[in-house]
């Protein structure tokens, strides 16, 4: 029997199958990963809180220097939580959709010359290096869609989006260069005119090992990506595996910041998500429909 995170979230609601929360003040089948600072997560609530729907929402911190383990060496930061036990649909090959709303407070645009490459999530496969795909920030120019292969590439909805789609594995192994811009496909929005505004983003994709994988956003019911062709460049990578998830602020690239800064520090980030969950069907995880049709809030 497939159970989808949408039904997981109604168990818990009526029969309180799981507690709240993790023991780390995370949602149940969550931890924080390799983020122990206080300000880093919490989960918001209404009235006190950015909240989209219901009556908890997560709030996400990354302050200057926030960072754990092997992080700090490599001058790496981030404010991330990561799905470790919860009900999961999602397999290499398996048709799975994902349904959320996000809100930027204080990330503002950056440029060529001082851009952290921020992650807003990311979606894994324990037996690979690397996220199959995630959400980046570019900075202004880093990339030119307009001499991508159609083929690849979705056009982008504004010039001056600068959140991102890259698929990550898929390129790194095949080396894809420029006339595939390097793995990143589509542009979402654009994070710092998006400000203060809730987006609702759906997801559909099978993590596809050949030409017929594919991968559909919509952002506030636009379709703004979709790529059809391999996410998972290794083919014998257990099929069986769900895949992973994390979400929340990650900055893997500090060195043009602290170059072009001369060491300042960054500002802080805060971002909101809410309504997170993973289905089987559309009606299962998009917020939109989810209100439409009175389903419960995702707390």
């Amino acid at each position: 029997m497939r159970i989808h995170w949408a039904l997981f979230g109604l168990c818990m609601a009526l029969m309180g199958c799981l507690s709240s929360q993790g023991t780390d003040g995370t949602p149940p089948g969550y931890q924080r990963f390799m983020s122990e600072t206080a300000h880093g997560f919490r989960r918001g609530q209404a009235g006190q809180d950015r909240v989209r729907s219901g009556e908890l929402s997560e709030r996400f911190e990354l302050r200057n220097g926030d960072c754990a383990g092997s992080d700090c060496e490599g001058l790496r930061s981030r404010s991330e939580i990561n799905l470790v036990d919860a009900p999961n649909p999602a397999r290499v090959g398996q048709d799975t959709w994902y349904g959320y709303s996000f809100q930027n407070v204080s990330v503002p645009g950056f440029d060529q010359s001082d851009s952290l490459r921020l992650v807003f999530g990311q979606w894994l496969h324990r037996d690979l290096k690397r996220p199959i795909f995630r959400f980046i920030q570019l900075g202004e120019g880093e990339t030119k869609f307009e001499n991508c292969d159609p083929a690849v590439c979705h056009p982008s909805p504004s010039a001056t989006a600068d959140l991102a789609v890259q698929l990550t594995d898929i390129a790194k192994a095949q080396e894809w260069d420029t006339s595939r811009n390097k793995g990143y496909v589509c542009k979402l929005f654009n994070l710092e005119a998006s400000r203060g505004q809730w987006r609702d983003i759906v997801i559909n994709t099978n993590f596809g090992t050949d030409e017929i994988g594919y991968l559909r956003i919509w952002v506030d019911d636009g379709l703004v990506c979709d790529y059809r062709g391999p996410l998972v460049a290794d083919l014998g990578i257990d099929r069986n595996t769900p895949i992973g998830h994390r979400r929340g602020i990650y900055s893997p690239f500090t060195k043009r910041w602290r170059e072009s800064t001369k060491g300042s520090p960054h500002p802080a980030f805060i971002v909101y998500y809410d309504e997170f969950a993973i289905g089987n069907t559309r009606t299962d995880v998009d917020p939109r429909q989810r209100a439409a049709f009175g389903q419960p809030a995702a707390d």
